[in-house]
């Protein structure tokens, strides 16, 4: 059984569903037996079924595919843990880190996230409205005011030209540095105990808290680049996908497998400078209950991602 996010319809009327489906084997299709528009109502009817037939489940709503067995969907990352004798080994701490981590009472840990920085990706997000500012000022605006023949008033002229500079020209550039912002500067804090998890996080212009009991955790686990056997950069996918054919039909096309690695000229230099300004290979971690789901960790690097799952799920297994 698969549980996937799809966005439908029209370019005027697009709606997230949440498909669940028999998966196929071979060149057999996937079968689609719902389309909830409720992610809480698709999983518990994906899990109903794969109960039902015994087939494992694998959930990739959150950007990564978490599998589980048929008979451990009701079960807790802990009561998981107890189940399979799990020993959770806490890897040594980064030497540099950029989180800071606190250890309390009862084997409870508060991790502080910092706030990431604005990235040089961020420059998607400012160009369209910082070239359609420029546009109108360049284009309509100069030619506005210089145009006197049309014998508009002085003060008309000047309102309409104030109109103008504010929402076509000022607003636009303005409301993407707020989107930057707001999306960039959040710290976050992770606290993790026996008793749940709760994960704060305060921005700009808002703040958010989600709690989560530990007895309602399903899944808790290392997401992006941060999984085990998952590429860390584009270039080592692209070189992965050189060697592994499981990996050149994810990537790219007409890669043979057992193919040289991508060679270190100056051009694949610069392409993969690129490819890491807007498309960065993030790590992070994800929690997930039956109801719901928070991720935290993009920004820090992929060891410290790991550093950081382990201590909290050992605190929340007990």
């Amino acid at each position: 059984m698969t549980l996937t996010h799809e966005s439908r319809g029209d370019s005027d009327s697009r709606t997230v569903v949440y498909p669940v489906r028999l998966k196929g084997e071979g060149k057999t299709a996937d079968v689609e037996i719902a389309s909830p528009q409720s992610y809480e109502r698709a999983r518990a009817k994906a899990e109903e079924l794969a109960k039902f037939t015994r087939f494992p489940l694998e959930d990739s709503t959150s950007g990564t595919v978490v599998t589980r067995a048929s008979d451990a969907l009701a079960l807790s990352i802990r009561e998981t843990a107890a189940q399979e004798g799990e020993d959770i080994q806490v890897p040594p701490a980064p030497q540099e880190m950029k989180s800071s981590a606190s250890f309390g009472p009862g084997g409870s840990v508060s991790v502080e996230i910092p706030a990431r920085r604005a990235g040089r990706a961020s420059l998607l997000i400012a160009l369209p409205p910082l070239a359609f500012s420029a546009f109108v000022f360049f284009s309509f605006f100069l030619s506005f005011l210089r145009d006197t023949s049309d014998g508009m008033p002085a003060a008309a002229r000047i309102g309409i030209a104030a109109f103008i500079i504010v929402i076509f020209v000022a607003l636009p550039p303005l409301a993407a540095l707020a989107a930057i912002l707001s999306g960039a500067k959040k710290n976050v804090r992770v606290t993790a105990s026996v008793t749940g998890l709760v994960v704060e996080t305060s921005g700009l212009f808002s703040k958010s808290k989600t709690e989560l009991k530990a007895e309602d955790i399903e899944e808790f686990e290392l997401a992006g680049a941060a999984r085990e056997g998952s590429p860390s950069s584009m270039e080592e996918a692209i070189n992965l996908a050189a060697s592994e054919s499981s990996y050149a039909a994810r990537f790219g096309r007409g890669i043979r497998p057992g193919a040289r690695r991508i060679r270190n000229s100056r051009a694949e230099k610069i392409l993969f400078a690129i490819l890491k300004t807007f498309a960065p290979f993030e790590s992070y971690i994800v929690a997930r209950t039956d109801a719901r789901a928070v991720s935290f960790g993009r920004g820090l690097e992929r060891d410290e991602v790991r550093y950081v799952h382990a201590i909290l799920k050992k605190a929340l297994v007990g």
